[in-house]
């Protein structure tokens, strides 16, 4: 039991935890940290020296970044997962090209539309310097 006046070590992790996270929240307030595991020792007073404190900080640190980016991968799964779920719908025509012109990726739609086929995509012959029309291609030389 901590003696009365003075701070637990164990208080001191919980709000260095609690600060890197709230640190690290983005603008979606909602998000609540689950899973921290509090060591308690009421047993021994002092059971943490300086030096075990500011290893269990930096475990705490680490730890918030690891849920933070836990998040920040599930997010990015659902942004992809929505991406992907427009370009398969084929209700417009969406393509992927490199810096060299390449055309790597298109849906159907825009197959289509251009009068490509996935055989064509697939040899890479499709170049979208080749499906810029002639009057806008001195603008596209020079972007």
């Amino acid at each position: 039991m901590t003696p009365p006046g003075r701070t637990s070590s164990l208080m001191t992790i919980t709000c260095a935890l609690e600060t890197h996270v709230d640190s690290l929240r983005s603008a979606d307030q909602t998000r609540t940290v689950d899973g921290v595991a509090l060591p308690r020792n009421t047993l021994t007073s002092h059971a943490f020296t300086q030096d075990r404190i500011a290893v269990l900080e930096l475990l705490a640190a680490q730890a918030a970044i690891s849920l933070e980016n836990t998040r920040l991968y599930g997010d990015l799964r659902e942004r992809e997962a929505k991406v992907r779920r427009l370009v398969d719908s084929n209700i417009i025509g969406i393509f992927i090209w490199d810096l060299e012109g390449r055309v790597i990726d298109a849906n159907e739609a825009f197959l289509h539309m251009v009068g490509h086929s996935r055989d064509d995509l697939s040899s890479g012959r499709m170049r979208w310097t080749e499906l810029t029309p002639n009057e806008w291609s001195d603008a596209t030389e020079q972007s």
